[in-house]
């Protein structure tokens, strides 16, 4: 969290926290976005930790000017960003993307305009263009971890297995403790019939969640990491283990049909045929729920 304070020095509260707390910030003179000291250390932009603004590549300025730019006009890529971004908002895909491309024909490096533009023509069923879109952003960008992470979740949609793990690889090797990439990459390599290593990546998402630096850990993803990993282990004929893990995913949440099918499917290999119907019905009424 970013401390915007009038004391001189800064708030003292926050600078007792530097863990949660920067009291040090700049701000983009044209999208306004704002990006605490450690933000910048994180994730360095293109031109450098120092370069412009990661969004729209407009000059970074010192906080203290926050102020002063909300009197401004924002500059045309970014209206036209911001047209486009609601336009996609609205479901609108087609007059968003027209939006998108007169944002980068406006500023060839405006990075949230490429990934705009490369999101609609995914909605719009383009994906040569849109994997085409990804790849031009990336050479502007190679550090946006976002736009590696939704390439290979296309790729993987589309069933390029193995290109969608090595997209995820990338992503980890800029974001190690990055969770989703972790446990999509999990859920890639039981498709792909990698099973160890599917087995592995889910265990990971598990024992990194741990780690107060992990990235996107929720009680869902824990879930769906643990109903990959009793994926693979059924997949490796490991049926105690399977259900194990199945009845973790089940504990964690949310009330899914997959987790009781992965518990049925166990309860079936091991012979307990009751327990199995019961976790079949289980998978009816949550489908029900769902309105499946």
């Amino acid at each position: 969290m970013i401390s915007v304070s009038a004391i001189p020095g800064g708030n003292p509260a926050a600078l007792k926290d530097p863990e949660h707390f920067s009291i040090t910030y700049v701000v983009c003179a044209d999208c306004r976005t704002t990006y605490c000291d450690r933000c910048m250390l994180a994730r360095p932009g293109p031109a450098g930790p120092l370069g412009g603004c990661r969004r729209c590549d407009g000059e970074l300025l010192d906080g203290s000017h926050r102020e002063s730019l909300a009197a401004r006009r924002y500059p045309e890529p970014v209206l036209r960003f911001n047209e486009g971004t609601e336009l996609a908002g609205e479901g609108r895909h087609q007059d968003a993307l027209a939006a998108f491309e007169r944002a980068v024909a406006e500023r060839a490096t405006y990075y949230a305009a490429h990934q705009g533009r490369a999101r609609a023509l995914v909605r719009l069923g383009r994906h040569d263009e849109s994997d085409a879109a990804y790849d031009t952003l990336l050479a502007l960008d190679p550090t946006n971890v976002s736009a590696i992470l939704e390439k290979a979740d296309g790729l993987s949609d589309r069933q390029q297995l193995d290109a969608a793990a090595a997209w995820f690889d990338r992503a980890l090797r800029l974001s190690p403790l990055h969770m989703v990439a972790l446990a999509r990459l999990a859920s890639v390599l039981n498709a792909s019939r990698r099973y160890e290593e599917a087995l592995d990546a889910a265990r990971r998402v598990s024992e990194l969640s741990r780690d107060t630096r992990a990235l996107g850990v929720t009680a869902g993803l824990l879930a769906y990491a643990s109903n990959v990993r009793a994926m693979a282990l059924l997949n490796l004929g490991r049926n105690e283990e399977a259900l194990a893990a199945a009845d973790e995913a089940i504990e964690s949440g949310p009330d899914i049909p997959l987790h009781y099918a992965m518990k049925a499917l166990a309860l079936e290999r091991l012979g307990r045929a009751a327990e199995a119907d019961l976790a079949r019905r289980l998978e009816a009424e949550a489908a029900a729920r769902a309105g499946r």
